[in-house]
């Protein structure tokens, strides 16, 4: 049983590096092959979490330091600059590699006419491989989110939002990238954070979201890229229930693939064409989701914005 064991992890982890090196081996079909009842989170990972020192709430104290922001919204990449495009551009000009500064999150505001107010959160991913660094985008804050223990970035959206003066009854939106996404989800599932903040919609790019409870009257939609391994780490698919709604992109990122650029499957780059050409369908379930997303993106609201660099106290 332990060799069995041990072959299987060997075959996880090349079937990933694999992946990750641009093979044309799918990911997802293999890993949820390899593991199709594996045991949840939570159930499995906690243990080795705390031997690791990664407690619930360990590390997870932060401080924000608002930056000034110039011009506009990053512009959309083809897609609707208030939809999904657009949100993800913007996730996407966060990163240091497209300009941006390393460890920050952006928070949207937009304000109609009568004075009616909403917001948005915009959360990237991953940005270090370490471990308790003074960036909470790391590794630390991967297997936190994963086993559902409290994150220095779950609480770094939630500092944001009280800096920017989101009050109870105004709707928000969480979008966010492999880190951000599941980030955004947990936050989205989590009761205490619903009764403080009412989140309608919530959007994910390459993100290990099948493991999250469905957050209750919150419209979530998932986007994934068939060669990106991220999306399946957690080895479940996403619940196919009418609050959620999951749209792949087989050939997205892979190359000559369609609406490929130069990025790979996991960039944020690639992902934003992506939302693009979703922001053009017409399905029910993404036209539904682009409804949630309208009650606080709204195209007729002045928009100002915040950016806040965070790091692990």
């Amino acid at each position: 049983e332990y060799e069995s064991a041990e072959q299987s992890v060997l075959e996880f982890v090349g079937t990933a590096l694999a992946t990750a090196a641009g093979l044309v081996m799918p990911a997802g079909p293999v890993l949820r092959g390899l593991f199709p009842t594996p045991p949840a989170p939570d159930e499995a990972l906690r243990p080795l979490a705390r031997a690791f020192g990664v407690l619930p709430g360990s590390g997870s104290a932060v401080e924000l330091r608002e930056i000034q922001v110039g011009g506009p919204p990053a512009p959309s990449l083809g897609g609707d600059a208030t939809g999904a495009g657009g949100l993800l551009a913007g996730v996407d000009a966060l990163y240091p590699a497209s300009g941006g500064v390393a460890g920050s999150l952006e928070v949207r505001g937009y304000t109609r006419p009568d004075g009616a107010r909403s917001w948005a959160v915009l959360i990237p991913g991953t940005q270090s491989l370490g471990a308790w660094g003074a960036s909470p985008m790391d590794t630390a804050t991967n297997v936190q989110e994963y086993v559902g223990a409290p994150s220095a970035m779950g609480a770094a959206v939630v500092a944001a939002l009280g800096r920017a003066g989101v009050r109870r009854a105004e709707p928000v939106l969480l979008a966010g990238h492999s880190q951000g996404g599941l980030v955004a989800m947990r936050l989205a599932a989590d009761p205490a954070f619903r009764r403080r903040y009412d989140v309608r919609s919530v959007l994910t790019a390459g993100s290990p979201t099948g493991r999250v409870p469905t957050p209750q009257g919150v419209s979530v939609l998932h986007l994934e890229h068939g060669s990106d391994v991220v999306p399946v780490l957690d080895a479940a698919e996403n619940p196919d229930v009418p609050e959620r709604t999951t749209v792949r992109h087989p050939g997205a990122g892979a190359p000559g693939g369609p609406g490929s650029g130069e990025e790979g499957p996991h960039d944020a780059t690639s992902y934003a064409r992506t939302a693009a050409l979703v922001d053009a369908s017409n399905h029910p379930s993404v036209v539904e989701w682009r409804r949630s997303c309208a009650s606080v993106v709204d195209p007729d609201a002045s928009l100002t914005r915040r950016v806040y660099v965070a790091e692990r106290l």
